[in-house]
């Protein structure tokens, strides 16, 4: 694993983000058997912090590290959040962790109740639970201080006669009666339900209708905590199928590339079988197409005498030939000479080629290629007159007839001498 990235959003009194808290990740070490801090930052102005995590100290971990978002605390630090939704990009080998929107407990913080006698030793202080839309923790927990005693009237309950007495506090007693009102009066006085006795007045019923809400609330909250979990496992369980996925996918294509390659060298090992007549005469014929379409160029030439050489693996009887393939290499082959049909010499006639401005060696090739022999001279030339070293004229003259085998006389230009 590379490394973690981190965030959280914190709010705070009346829902509004908490700005420049220092906040820090902290990762539970076996070896140290504690917690220890492995970033730390500030919220910005919209209470968000972000941390960016080196993956080395997890380079042996099987599983996701336990994490925990804190804040400073004296002498402990603050709990913000414990884990977070979690997500692993097995392509960066990135570990992504939220500890989502944290409505951050003051005053109000509490110590996290022991389910096991064995860590009651341990100190962990709860200052923050999820934020909840429409509902503010810490909200609610400032209006319980700010009402005297109600945290201890909802705790307690007595009935004296038709008046049920909910609680004690420090300037007075509250009591409902029959019609189910809530009354404040001071200590000294009697209880009446006089104007100038009346602190506040609610009703039972509202009450226990508050307290029904307050624990569908929080039933609410524990299976939509199941049910974050189960979507994590899953999301867990996904995320694994795809890296195995993928990696499997590797596998194939890196299999068909093999096989690919296994066939074309199979198809190069195997040859071709031919059949050497059937070779040898498309050769032919190829050759004197060429040489009938050479005759139509401006400078004609003609195809002489070509040697072909068979490299493969001839029959016993010499009708076929394995071309190719291991053969090429391993078998013997068969050589041939083609000889491109030339009229006899002097008794045809042949149409001279103009070889005017072509080099001497160029001349020859161009007069030979129809049949013809080249006997040079050589002129001195002016300027203007013409360049050294090209063909300034040439007897016969060009599109002339001559016999096959007949010379033509060209005259090539040379510089004077300095």
């Amino acid at each position: 694993m590379r490394g973690i990235i981190a965030n959280a959003q914190i709010f705070a009194d009346e829902g509004k983000p908490a700005q420049g808290l220092g906040v820090s990740v902290e990762v539970f070490l076996l070896e140290a058997q504690g917690w220890e801090q492995v970033d730390e930052t500030k919220t910005d102005g919209e209470g968000r912090a972000s941390f960016k995590i080196d993956g080395g100290l997890f380079d042996n971990a099987r599983s996701a590290p336990t994490l925990r978002l804190t804040e400073q605390g004296d002498p402990q630090p603050r709990v913000l959040s414990m884990g977070g939704a979690m997500r692993f990009d097995g392509r960066r080998q990135i570990l992504e962790v939220d500890f989502g929107r944290i409505d951050r407990l003051e005053e109000t913080a509490f110590a996290l109740p022991r389910a096991s006698a064995r860590l009651n030793s341990i100190p962990h202080v709860v200052a923050g639970v999820a934020l909840q839309e429409g509902r503010s923790e810490v909200a609610l927990n400032r209006n319980l201080r700010l009402i005297p005693g109600a945290n201890d009237s909802i705790a307690t309950t007595t009935r004296t006669g038709n008046d049920v007495i909910i609680g004690d506090i420090r300037r007075g007693t509250i009591v409902t009666n029959t019609d189910d009102r809530i009354i404040t009066a001071d200590v000294s006085d009697r209880l009446t339900a006089g104007a100038d006795n009346i602190v506040a007045v609610a009703s039972t019923k509202q009450i226990d209708a508050l307290r029904a809400i307050t624990l569908e609330q929080n039933q609410r909250i524990v299976l939509k905590d199941q049910e974050l979990a189960t979507s994590k496992a899953q999301l867990l369980t996904t995320n694994t199928r795809l890296t195995a996925a993928e990696a499997a996918l590797v596998a194939e294509k890196k299999r068909a590339d093999d096989a690919a390659a296994k066939v074309a060298e199979l198809e190069k090992a195997a040859g071709v079988d031919a059949d050497v007549a059937d070779v040898v005469t498309g050769l032919g014929t190829k050759l004197s197409i060429a040489n009938t379409t050479l005759k139509t160029q401006a400078h004609p030439f003609r195809i002489g005498t070509v040697r072909v050489d068979l490299k493969g693996t001839p029959s016993a009887d010499g009708g076929r030939i394995v071309l190719g393939g291991a053969a090429e290499t391993t078998g013997s082959g068969l050589s041939t000479e083609l000889h491109v049909d030339r009229p006899t010499a002097g008794t045809d006639d042949v149409t001279v080629p103009d070889v005017t401005g072509l080099t001497e060696s160029a001349a020859r090739r161009v007069v030979r290629s129809v049949g013809l022999r080249l006997a040079p001279a050589y002129q001195v030339v002016k300027p203007g007159q013409g360049t050294p070293g090209q063909s300034i004229s040439q007897v016969p003259a060009a599109e002339a007839t001559a016999k096959h085998g007949a010379e033509v006389l060209v005259v090539f230009g040379t510089a004077p001498a300095e």
